[in-house]
């Protein structure tokens, strides 16, 4: 359930393609529209044919502009996850693509949820946002049987979630349940969920935007992946300009002042340099205030994609695809081909079957991972799985070592590996954390098996 906004009208269109048209108006839109950047916006081939997608705000999907027949433009979004100042905002930007085609809207086929677009009424705009949110609080409330869940509002939830039980994840920071409990009995408590309150694209909205990126993009360990380093610029970048323009504004110091630490970290590989004297105002400020807290990267983050099991990791490791040279079939080794790397640490996973004669004896499918000399570090009876864990340090090719730890959960039917490189001073707690995280339910691999065959 969403307030979406859905634009229809008609236009002269002369004897441009439709694409043509389209990349004349997402070049023009920037000239007309204030503070949209041409990097928001992106002509992209779809099912239905092309269409510009202006990418606003990271709590949000892109508003689309389409042409799905000539003559005829049509415009939608969703707007509920970012608050009324989003709103507004889109349906300005989608009245100033109109003017620029010349678009007559089809007022009978128009619709939008908040009737902002109909009425105009900043108020009226302002408590749809609100009892909307207060409507989603009581029905997820109704839906929900144990609060020691961890659950998401407005939040795009993947084989990769963070690790917050009894906490309802948020693009702009976790919620309780008590918390959900007073937005639904008095919606005027709610402004706070929503990032884009105000109108207009302004210090106040960059704030807001930096934020969400905080939350949920910036992994606050030195990059391993060119895309957490533009992370990382991009949100400071952001908080400069907010700065730039409202240096009163309350901006989270201790976070923005570790962004710049980890930018720092890199000028070895990078050009980009953040300026000295905005870096020392900066630090003065988190000297002064609370410790770093934004961030669901900072905690650990539990895994699915995997099918039938899951694990946690720190948040900092970042995801990595694995190229195969080969595609040999090996009925052993199913290996799913990712990785996951820190700048100093990388995570190797492998799926194995469990061959017949060792059914039942964990600890003979689980020998053949072990390095017969390395040290054993645990073993536990988890659920649905026998995990253990050991170390060793591994020859590199250069004639260096790395400390390995290899962690194998053998299920019924499944063998999970996990081999943790690292520098071989480093302290192994962390892989036993992810050893004893682990969980395998034999019934959801199996029905993964049956839908890849089903597929075939």
């Amino acid at each position: 359930m969403g307030l979406d906004i859905a634009l229809t009208g008609k236009f002269k269109q002369s004897g441009a393609a439709n694409r043509q048209v389209l990349e004349d108006l997402a070049a023009r839109l920037p000239d007309v529209c204030d503070n949209l950047s041409p990097d928001f916006i992106d002509l992209m081939e779809t099912d239905e044919g092309d269409a510009v997608f202006i990418a606003l705000h990271p709590a949000a999907d892109a508003a689309v502009i389409s042409i799905p027949e000539r003559g005829r433009l049509e415009c939608v979004a969703r707007t509920n996850s970012c608050g009324p100042g989003y709103h507004q905002f889109v349906v300005e930007l989608f009245d100033r693509a109109a003017e620029l085609l010349n678009v007559t809207w089809d007022r009978t086929d128009c619709e939008d949820d908040t009737e902002y677009f109909f009425k105009r009424d900043r108020k009226a705009l302002e408590d749809s946002m609100l009892n909307w949110l207060s409507q989603c609080s009581r029905m997820l409330l109704e839906s929900v049987t144990d609060e020691s869940n961890t659950l998401a509002m407005c939040y795009a939830l993947s084989n990769s979630i963070p690790h917050l039980p009894g906490k309802i994840i948020t693009p702009y920071g976790p919620r309780t349940f008590d918390w959900l409990r007073s937005v639904a009995a008095d919606p005027s408590l709610g402004r706070d969920f929503f990032p884009w309150w105000e109108p207009g694209y302004n210090a106040r909205t960059m704030l807001g935007i930096a934020r969400c990126l905080m939350w949920d993009s910036v992994r606050w360990a030195v990059p391993a992946q060119a895309a957490s380093y533009s992370a990382l610029v991009h949100t400071h970048e952001l908080l400069a300009q907010a700065y730039r323009l409202d240096p009163t504004l309350a901006y989270p110091w201790a976070e923005w002042h570790e962004i710049i630490t980890l930018i720092r970290a890199c000028e070895d590989n990078s050009d980009y340099r953040v300026d000295s004297a905005l870096a020392e105002r900066v630090a003065a400020h988190a000297a002064k205030a609370q410790p770093p807290s934004i961030g669901y990267l900072r905690g650990n983050v539990t895994h699915r994609f995997i099918p039938g099991w899951t694990f946690d990791t720190p948040g900092a490791f970042e995801p990595v695809t694995m190229n195969h040279d080969n595609d040999e079939d090996d009925d052993e080794d199913s290996s799913p081909g990712f990785c996951l790397a820190m700048s100093d640490r990388v995570l190797n996973f492998g799926l194995y079957e469990v061959e017949d004669d060792h059914r039942g004896d964990p600890q003979a499918s689980s020998g053949r991972f072990h390095q017969s000399s390395a040290r054993h570090l645990g073993q536990w009876q988890l659920n649905g799985c026998v995990v253990s864990a050991t170390g060793w340090e591994a020859p590199t090719d250069d004639g260096d070592t790395l400390m390995q730890v290899d962690i194998v959960a053998v299920g019924p039917d499944q063998i999970l590996t996990i081999h943790a490189f690292m520098p071989p001073d480093a302290p192994v707690d962390w892989t036993l954390d992810i050893a004893r995280s682990i969980s395998h339910d034999p019934d959801a691999a199996s029905a993964d098996d049956d839908e890849d065959a089903s597929d075939d």
